[in-house]
C-alpha cells in the first residue's frame, strides 16, 4: 500500500514541478500529504 501511495506522491510531485498552476497544485498537495499523515498516525 505505502509503495502505490509513494508512486502516486511521485507523479503528484512530477505534476507540480511542470503544471502552471502550482500554487493550487501545491495547496492541494499538502492537504493529501496531511490527510496521508493522519490516515498513519490513526
Amino acid at each position: 500500500m505505502a509503495d502505490i501511495l509513494g508512486k502516486k506522491n511521485l507523479v503528484l510531485l512530477i505534476i507540480l514541478t511542470k503544471d502552471p498552476y502550482q500554487k493550487k497544485w501545491k495547496k492541494m498537495y499538502a492537504k493529501i500529504i496531511d490527510h496521508q499523515r493522519e490516515t498513519v498516525m490513526a
